[in-house]
């Protein structure tokens, strides 16, 4: 076979088939999900409620279309930026003073105070950021640094390290500079939600970004990480009377304040924070093929005990069932479980989890029981109204095609694409329209249905689009009147692979930190689906684990259409090659656009195209990255790789750390990743634990001083499970 992971070394191993479902029931006994079937989707949100909204005409006070808001704490006042001028207003509402900054910009669009400089740092719409003292005397230099890259800035916070960010609406995007203006980090809005397309105020919060979207129709305001994900919808603003948010500040750790332009608006809440993140999502789906069953781990975020509630719910949304699966999970560590023993009934649809102490966040494969078909989804999705399926194929329905795959006695082969949707919404329900296309961007089908509040669909794509749907090859596009969940899984004779559900990517540059190629029929496909109205063109780049440019080839995509292929028919490659890649999509137009709408993905294959896994191409680095499964066991004969890439133009010091189910550290090891280079290997490397290290069950920490990429893969000769990294829960 050719080597699936990352060097000639992986083994190949004879299984003797009669074993396999044994094996698999002892994987589970130890806690690993190798022989497991599931849908899933995980968040790690913190949870905050606002609370006794108080609420200020800032007409009565002389102040009119408030643009920006910043919090001073050593003088316990606000200040309020609009045209040409600030105001320093009382928690209460009162105006304390007013001063001109019209010399600098007649245009003030953000305001954030600087715990360093202890001045206020004003943005007007341009690159510029300019300084005053609270007082409204002039700083020494009128623009205290100008920003790489020409952004439209219109709000700015300050991180306790000193690192500035900037949104900018025109782009969609959010922008982190360094104090001497260097982009050190962005990541596009409507990556966290595709209707996001109006960020107009940002505040640095507890590690987190509070963010206000002003756009038509769409006032909210949003809790993401700093990486770009999607912590919370916090508030409907329009709910509180501001149809037009322009600002938010963070008035210490239990309270906010935002101004709203058009309703000339101060709008303060106490905040009541909670550790319990959004529900853990997971579709048991429903399977009509006896040989599939359902199951997922579980990691526990904080250091004290957490017990585990599961919620059990039908298609239409009801609660059938309220459980406590197991004994509390001990302080970072894991538990694993099937789904039929969450629940007493056998017809549940979809399975809430929840941390009653803390935040938890879930691993989980799906499968078969003979471990032939075998994919996982590790992260999260977020709650999106438009979100895509990169891939989609389906045979014509038959008798036989209940099943995940041909059946004994059977001709025809089924090639199916099953899908789970889910409502997360607690109290309305959404009307849901499911589109496919082709590769060459045809629409080919088109169905609709209605998700119950609380309700989800798991089945057959078929099921929505209708009985004679059939599609060799293309995409799905999914777009529901208020923000759903989803995930889809494509089963054919020889393996499963797995998608969540996403909104398309807008970042001009993206990468994968794992490839291989040259050992064709196997090796990785690249998969790029081109959602904009008109031809695009990208750079593929591949890097060896030293940086060094191995190969980059141009690809040009007609509108609507999908590129689909192996790296071997791109790339002359001889023999064996890995490494990482990164994508370079050509702008729109470079002064107003980073890239274009696009979804990618590198599809893995193995074993002469036997086994398959797919995972997005990310759009940017992280400093951390939790893999929330290990299996690493020769005995088991599973083996797990570990490949860190990192981007940057500095050395990064990655530590990486094993804990078992008991959340104790089992294994540790630094290592300095050069710039532009990567270290990959399998767990028993000497990279990474050596020879010996065995574990089934637990997860993996990784945390780097610099923002790197990660993915992992395990697996055997029979199946392959890749997963990406998702952000540490500190």
């Amino acid at each position: 076979m050719g080597d699936p992971w990352l060097h000639p070394s992986f083994r190949t191993i004879e299984t003797r088939r009669e074993d396999v479902f044994v094996k698999a029931m002892r994987f589970f006994n130890l806690g690993i999900l190798a022989s497991i079937l599931i849908l899933s989707i995980a968040s790690s949100m913190g949870q905050i409620t606002l609370k006794n909204p108080e609420t200020v005409d800032l007409r009565s006070i002389g102040i009119s279309r408030p643009k920006g808001i910043t919090y001073h704490p050593a003088r316990g006042t606000l200040f309020i930026a609009r045209r040409g001028a600030v105001f320093e207003v009382s928690l209460e509402g009162e105006r304390l003073n007013r001063f001109d900054i019209s010399y600098m910009t007649e245009d003030s669009e953000g305001i954030v105070y600087d715990h360093r400089t202890e001045r206020l740092l004003i943005v007007d719409g341009t690159d510029n950021v300019y300084q005053v003292n609270p007082d409204g005397s002039r700083a020494p230099r009128r623009v205290f640094v100008r920003l790489d890259g020409n952004p439209e800035a219109f709000g700015i916070t300050v991180e306790p390290s000193g690192a500035i960010w900037v949104v900018d609406r025109h782009t969609e995007m959010a922008l982190r500079y360094s104090r001497h203006g260097r982009l050190l980090w962005s990541f596009s809005c409507r990556d966290i939600l595709h209707s996001f397309e109006d960020p107009k105020g940002v505040s640095y919060w507890n590690g987190n970004l509070l963010m206000v979207d002003d756009s038509g129709g769409s006032q909210y305001l949003y809790l993401t990480s700093v990486f770009g994900a999607m912590r919370q919808f916090v508030a409907d603003t329009t709910e509180y009377g501001a149809s037009d948010p322009d600002g938010v500040t963070a008035v210490g750790s239990d309270r906010l304040c935002l101004v709203s332009s058009n309703d000339n608006l101060l709008l303060c809440f106490d905040v009541e924070k909670s550790l319990i993140p959004q529900d853990f999502v997971i579709a048991p789906f429903s399977v009509k093929a006896p040989e599939g069953f359902v199951g997922l781990a579980v990691v526990n975020r904080i250091d004290a005990d957490n017990p585990v509630e599961i919620q059990a719910l039908n298609h239409e949304g009801d609660t059938v069932d309220r459980s406590r699966l197991f004994d509390p999970i001990r302080g970072s560590g894991q538990a694993a479980f099937i789904s039929t023993e969450a629940s007493t009934v056998r017809d549940l649809k979809t399975l809430i989890l929840r941390g009653t102490a803390g935040p938890i966040q879930g691993f989980s494969m799906v499968g078969n029981t003979s471990l032939t078909h075998m994919d996982a989804i590790a992260g999260h999705g977020d709650p999106e109204t438009e979100m895509y399926f990169p891939e989609i194929r389906s045979s014509a329905p038959s008798p036989a095609s209940g099943a995940f795959f041909r059946q004994a006695g059977t001709t025809q082969p089924s090639e199916v694409t099953s899908v789970f949707l889910f409502n997360p919404n607690t109290s309305q329900s959404t009307e849901v329209t499911v589109e496919a296309f082709d590769l060459d961007g045809e629409k080919v089908a088109q169905g609709n249905l209605e998700l119950q509040a609380y309700g989800s669909f798991t089945g057959r794509l078929y099921e929505i689009l209708g009985d004679d749907f059939e599609l060799a090859d293309g995409y799905a596009r999914v777009t529901a009147d208020r923000p759903i969940l989803g995930s889809s899984y494509i089963w054919n004779d020889l393996n499963a692979v797995s998608f969540i559900g996403r909104s398309a990517t807008t970042s001009g540059t993206l990468w994968a930190p794992h490839f291989f190629g040259g050992q064709a029929p196997d090796g990785t496909i690249l998969r790029v689906v081109n959602l904009e109205d008109r031809a695009m063109s990208a750079d593929v780049y591949l890097y060896a684990d030293d940086g060094s440019e191995l190969a980059s080839s141009r690809i040009t995509i007609e509108a609507k259409q999908v590129f689909s292929e192996l790296l071997d028919e791109i790339f002359d490659f001889d023999g064996l090659v890995t490494g990482y890649m990164k994508l370079e999509i050509e702008p729109r137009d470079a002064s107003t656009s980073p890239g274009r709408s696009v979804l990618a993905t590198l599809t893995y294959l193995g074993n002469s195209s036997r086994t398959a896994s797919a995972l997005r191409l990310v759009a940017g680095p992280e400093q951390t990255a939790d893999f929330l499964q290990v299996a690493q066991s020769e005995v088991l004969e599973i083996f797990q790789g570990l490949a860190i890439a990192n981007p940057n133009d500095s050395e990064a010091v990655v530590e990486v750390q094993v804990f078992d189910r008991q959340g104790e550290i089992t294994a540790s090891a630094t290592v300095i990743i050069l710039p532009g280079g990567r270290v990959s290997g399998l767990l028993t490397d000497d990279i990474w634990f050596g020879d010996g290290f065995e574990q089934i069950g637990g997860h993996i920490r990784v945390t780097s001083d610099q923002p790197i990429l990660a993915y992992s893969l395990f697996g055997n000769p029979d199946y392959l499970a890749a997963v990406e990294g998702v952000p540490h829960i500190p």
